[in-house]
């Protein structure tokens, strides 16, 4: 028999469709919610990230390329040796040091380092070492030598202490490069004390076709930061720690009685800076004048002069310059840690100097700007400067950061 539903059977039924409806609502919510609560995840990640990567990619690098490339900074090799390409031609250059045990040194005001008690009284006190001999060789990639040139460690005198070449072993001269406006060679030999660090360096510039010596310098100390020996942009002025050579044969000493050349830098094709400090002689100290950073034309004319201090490595005496080049804004910058003064010389007017008190700057609190690139000027020990520069306006802002050699 069929039967009916009943008026009860009927509100279960309907008690519980609406409760499957409920549940079905409120699932549909709470997935809605958990879908929008995602998706706002979602787009709000990559937004963060996206401002970021802007920013991180927004920022400049700061070029610090130097205008004037230093001697020795690309050296083409074939097979593993230094070449030379004069005039289209392919010359290999090869050097060597050796010593010449046959030919005795003596220097009588030596400190004979390194000499036992004996031997100091049997030379009378006296530094004592053995000759070297240098060769330099142009060859052709058939073998045929276009020159050979001999050179004895006395030959180099006239640059260095007589002491510290009698007391020297000798090394492989180092090839520097070949300059084409002075159509020379250019090589550097280091001079070491044997078994002490006392160490300098002597520059010897060489004839491309005959050999000839054309000069012998002076390079720079052991204790030194290696700056200057730089060409111009044309290549008919070089500068060395102490000469200025044009490419026609003029020697244009830089060199001070008494004063110690701290560093040089080229400024322009016209102008360098050199940097004079108290010299020492025989334990007696002569004092460098106040305004010892001198902007001078490449004939030793002095323009422009101002007080600088030099870095002060962390190794003996040594020295150096807390320098740097943006080349987005052609400038030379320049730091004088003691006092706390900052330089600007223009790279196209270096007489257009700025001097900066760091007091009268604001420091810099990040975030770095888009269009702020950053500068360091350090060389040697105590802080070092962070310069922010902003490439729109050429405002500054300035850090100064504890330097690792401290540590």
């Amino acid at each position: 028999m069929l039967r009916l539903p009943t008026q009860r059977t009927f509100k279960r039924t309907e008690a519980m469709y609406n409760w499957l409806y409920g549940l079905a609502i409120l699932l549909l919510i709470t997935a809605c919610e958990a879908r929008k609560s995602v998706v706002t995840q979602e787009n709000a990640v990559p937004a963060v990230a996206s401002d970021q990567t802007i920013i991180k990619h927004s920022l400049m690098a700061a070029d610090t390329t130097a205008p004037f490339e230093p001697l020795g900074a690309q050296i083409d090799s074939l097979n593993g040796s230094p070449i030379a390409r004069i005039n289209g031609q392919v010359y290999w250059v090869e050097t060597s040091g050796k010593p010449d045990l046959t030919h005795r040194l003596i220097d009588r005001d030596s400190l004979t380092i390194g000499s036992d008690s004996a031997t100091v009284a049997n030379m009378d006190s006296s530094g004592y070492g053995y000759d070297a001999i240098y060769t330099f060789r142009l060859v052709t990639p058939d073998g045929r030598a276009r020159f050979t040139t001999v050179r004895h460690t006395m030959d180099f005198a006239p640059a260095l202490s007589r002491e510290l070449l009698v007391e020297s072993t000798p090394d492989k001269p180092t090839f520097l490069g070949y300059l084409p406006q002075f159509n020379a060679l250019i090589f550097q030999l280091w001079f070491v004390a044997e078994g002490t660090d006392w160490a300098e360096s002597a520059l010897l510039l060489l004839d491309a076709v005959s050999g000839k010596v054309r000069y012998t310098l002076f390079d720079h100390s052991g204790e030194d930061m290696h700056n200057g020996n730089a060409l111009t942009t044309n290549g008919r002025v070089l500068l060395t720690r102490t000469a200025i050579l044009h490419a026609d044969g003029r020697r244009i000493n830089i060199t001070r009685e008494k004063l110690r050349t701290a560093a040089v830098q080229l400024l322009n094709d016209r102008i360098a800076l050199v940097l004079y400090e108290n010299g020492n002689f025989y334990g007696k100290e002569f004092p460098a004048p106040k305004n010892n950073a001198c902007v001078m034309t490449f004939d030793g004319r002095v323009l422009d002069s101002f007080p600088l201090r030099a870095a002060e490595i962390d190794y003996l005496d040594g020295t150096d310059l807390n320098y740097g080049y943006l080349r987005s804004t052609q400038t030379h910058y320049l730091f004088d840690l003691e006092r706390k003064i900052l330089y600007l010389l223009p790279r196209g007017q270096p007489l257009k100097r700025q001097t900066i008190h760091l007091k009268n700057l604001p420091v810099f609190k990040s975030p770095q700007r888009s269009s702020e690139v950053a500068i360091s000027l350090q060389e040697g020990v105590g802080p070092s400067l962070r310069v922010y520069v902003d490439t729109i306006n050429n405002k500054l802002r300035y850090q100064l950061l504890e330097n690792k050699l401290q540590e």
